[in-house]
């Protein structure tokens, strides 16, 4: 109860140590946020109708490709402005960009030019990494880490909600306003996020050393001298998402022979969605202060891998032939995903400057997640037997195991320097 009591006390008074600018700050970066996260809900279902509307799902492969190329491509760009525009500018642009180059290629789908649809399904696919991560590496600049880790889980949280929120009404509204309006209607949002976080306060990308001004760098050029610990946490990155990736292919199957009617399966798997982000927002809103402020980040570190192991061993393993059982796991897989896991990166990121944090989420949050994701996908098409995917299950948690024993001594290294 007391390590309770102290997590409590030292949220209040970091938020009451915060001056008003600073909160009405946050207050806007969190709205943009929340907006991203709710007008994502209407995109991606209006986006991934006109898509099939035009090609067969099967091409959806293709649309993972170009979506890599485009995101390299952009990446590059967006190293290049944030050092010379600044990151509100750079995230603006980028905002601006989705909401325009979206609208002119519905209007060239209308006029018959059915190659609109690639650029739709891909750019989804990259704005959304852009926005999302430009907000958390902005939050994890201008929060030290003691107040990351008593505020990480409100944003995320609200996040979720907003996810959440956008879901719910775009159940509602899509069949009354079209797919085409539903689209206008969210891009909006995007707009609207967009000038919000334009007014959220700069900080200078240039790093300093003994009071001397350094030349000033653009995000990846900063990362050089911590080349490997970035390494590592693409290392873990890519990990993280293998396992996630073989765990859902085992839920797959151990889901489609315990329900095996089409319309129980369509019926559940909303139901466990919906239980899924309503885990997330728990986790985030209630739980994840407390687990961030009472534990060290090594321990953050090494709960994560070991609780996927746990849920997957026990849970479709013991218990794979339960329905309650199965569904547990997905649901707590899921919500741990999105929260503790996505907390714990974050705070791997918090010993780096300023620059080296933007340089390396591009890095790991946006060019190898993609990456790997794309990668495990792929191959779980081609090879799916059970015994290899428990081996590669069991194999990817070890090393990620051994990869974090380097990673949190350098950043304890980095920390202390």
């Amino acid at each position: 109860m007391s390590k309770i009591s102290n997590v409590i006390s030292s949220f209040k008074s970091s938020y009451n140590e915060l001056d008003s600018e600073f909160k009405r700050n946050l207050f806007k970066a969190f709205s943009a946020y929340f907006l991203v996260l709710f007008s994502y809900s209407f995109i991606r279902s209006a986006v991934g109708a006109l898509f099939l509307d035009h090609y067969p799902a099967k091409n959806t492969a293709l649309v993972w490709t170009v979506s890599i190329c485009l995101l390299t491509v952009t990446i590059g760009i967006m190293n290049s402005l944030k050092a010379r525009l600044g990151v509100q500018k750079s995230f603006f642009a980028v905002a601006l960009f989705t909401v325009l180059s979206m609208i002119a290629s519905v209007l060239l789908l209308e006029q018959g030019f059915s190659v609109a649809a690639y650029f739709l399904a891909s750019w989804k696919e990259v704005y959304i990494v852009i926005l999302i991560h430009t907000i958390l590496g902005y939050a994890n600049t201008v929060l030290t880490t003691a107040q990351l880790k008593n505020f990480f889980g409100f944003l995320g949280g609200l996040g979720s909600f907003g996810g959440f929120l956008g879901g719910l009404a775009m159940s509602k509204v899509a069949k009354g306003w079209g797919t085409e309006n539903t689209l206008y209607f969210a891009l909006m949002f995007v707009f609207i996020s967009g000038i919000i976080f334009l007014f959220t306060k700069s900080f200078t990308y240039v790093e300093s050393k003994d009071g001397e001004i350094e030349e000033k760098k653009s995000p990846l050029e900063s990362i050089q001298g911590v080349k490997e610990y970035v390494f590592l946490i693409a290392c873990i990155v890519t990990l993280s998402q293998f396992v996630i990736a073989i765990a859902n292919f085992k839920f797959n199957l151990v889901f489609a022979e315990i329900v095996t009617n089409k319309g129980d399966r369509s019926s559940y798997l909303g139901f466990l969605y919906s239980m899924t982000n309503l885990a997330t927002m728990i986790f985030q809103f209630i739980f994840m202060p407390f687990f961030l402020n009472i534990f060290s980040n090594k321990i953050i570190q090494y709960t994560v891998p070991i609780l996927y192991m746990l849920l997957i061993t026990f849970g479709l393993g013991l218990g794979g032939n339960v329905l309650f059982s199965v569904a547990a796991v997905f649901v707590l897989l899921k919500a741990t995903d999105y929260s503790l896991f996505a907390a714990a990166k974050e705070l791997l990121y918090s010993p780096l400057s300023k620059p080296q944090k933007f340089g390396a989420k591009y890095v790991t949050d946006m060019l190898f997640y993609r990456l790997s994701k794309a990668g495990i996908g792929l191959f779980l098409y081609r090879f799916n037997s059970l015994t290899l995917l428990n081996s590669m299950f069991y194999g990817f948690i070890g090393l990620w195991l051994v990869i974090l024993v380097r990673l949190t001594k350098k950043y304890s290294e980095i920390t202390q320097a």
